[in-house]
């Protein structure tokens, strides 16, 4: 798998910041990132499963863990292990205590634009793999998985609209006009648990414990995942998203607090896989890579090898120049244990797989 690293002396091109809308989501991934309508209207019916349980094209891995680790290129996988003395205990979990390092936390922030198509198959195709690989191999560990609002919206804009003029909105999956979302959905860093869209599951993904995020002891633990893992398009495709921004807030105490949004969520002693995929520049994170650099840093008490860091950006085809991409691409690659690559992609497993090793591997040492 090619391991880019952005360079300031990639052509730039004319920037394109108004994008097309996309193509309704298919059942299969293409080449083309561009398509016609999002939508077709139609009246509205009743919400059914996600319907994505399908574990073709990353249900397994068939590469040896220490090889994964070890030959991925632009994968630093050396770390010191931990020596957390913490007694493993969360708010979001029950049952069996895990030993002082087992501990993780897994915070998805994927931005819903248009023309990430086939990443979004690429990511509903992941949930299952990534659900088998949680439940096998971090059986005894204390876990949470969460999906971060990248802006602070809710649904697919035009069928936002549809639906308050009475005509429903048609997507693969019927839209959901009769859902009212709540203060929470509608905060920017805050967990996903009702994705709304065109691709999206277009129902609200039953959590336990009315978490935003799943625990070990989530109920049907892989069928939820793929219902909050399928994120779909959502609000809009002509806009910029605070990429860095939204990405610091799911883990700032505030927001993790009782009684908050992510309540319980972050836990400074875990450890920390980001796994952040934007085929648009961050022009609204204020602050420079460093200082978000420092401030992740901050929240995990200094311990860079507590974090592995999944930066997916650019290459779609957006006509954006790549230079504006460097703040995130910089940011990325300052983390010890990282990988950085285009946006677009086909398959997710061979970046979400290193970074289950790495864990893994540095709790065992």
């Amino acid at each position: 798998m090619r391991r880019r690293i952005a360079t300031p002396s990639r052509p730039l091109t004319a920037t394109v910041l108004i994008l097309a809308c996309g193509g309704p989501f298919v059942a299969e991934p293409s080449t083309s990132t561009s398509g016609g309508d999002e939508t077709t209207l139609g009246s509205t019916r009743p919400i059914g499963t996600t319907g994505w349980g399908s574990t073709s094209g990353a249900t397994t891995s068939t590469t040896d863990d220490a090889s994964r680790s070890s030959t991925d290129e632009g994968t630093t996988t050396s770390g010191s292990s931990s020596s957390d003395t913490e007694d493993g205990s969360s708010s979001g979990t029950t049952g069996v205590e895990p030993a002082s390092c087992k501990k993780l936390d897994l915070l998805f922030l994927i931005v819903d634009g248009g023309d990430l198509w086939d990443t979004q198959w690429a990511l509903a195709n992941l949930m299952p793999h990534l659900a088998q690989r949680l439940t096998d191999e971090f059986a005894d560990w204390d876990y949470h998985v969460m999906f971060a609002n990248p802006d602070g919206e809710w649904g697919n804009a035009y069928c936002t609209k549809m639906c308050k003029q009475g005509m429903g909105c048609e997507t693969e999956l019927p839209y959901p006009c009769w859902y009212e979302p709540d203060a929470c959905d509608l905060t920017q860093s805050a967990g996903i648990t009702a994705p709304a869209g065109s691709g999206a599951s277009n129902v609200p993904c039953k959590i336990d414990g009315g978490r935003r995020y799943l625990t070990r002891e989530q109920h049907d633990f892989a069928e939820t995942l793929a219902c909050v893992g399928r994120v779909g398009g959502g609000y809009g495709t002509t806009k910029l998203y605070p990429v860095a921004r939204a990405t610091l807030d799911a883990l700032n105490p505030a927001l993790n607090a009782p009684g908050a949004c992510n309540d319980g969520f972050f836990r400074d002693d875990a450890y920390l896989i980001l796994f952040v995929v934007s085929s648009y520049p961050d022009d609204l994170s204020e602050g420079t890579p460093e200082q978000w650099t420092a401030e992740l840093k901050a929240h995990k008490g200094g311990k860079f090898d507590k974090i592995y860091f999944v930066g997916l950006y650019n290459g779609c085809d957006t006509g954006i120049p790549w230079k504006l991409y460097e703040p995130l691409n910089e940011w990325t690659q300052a983390l010890y244990h990282h990988q950085n690559d285009d946006a677009c992609q086909s398959t997710l497993t061979p970046y979400m797989d290193p970074a289950l090793d790495y864990v893994l591997g540095d709790c065992a040492e």
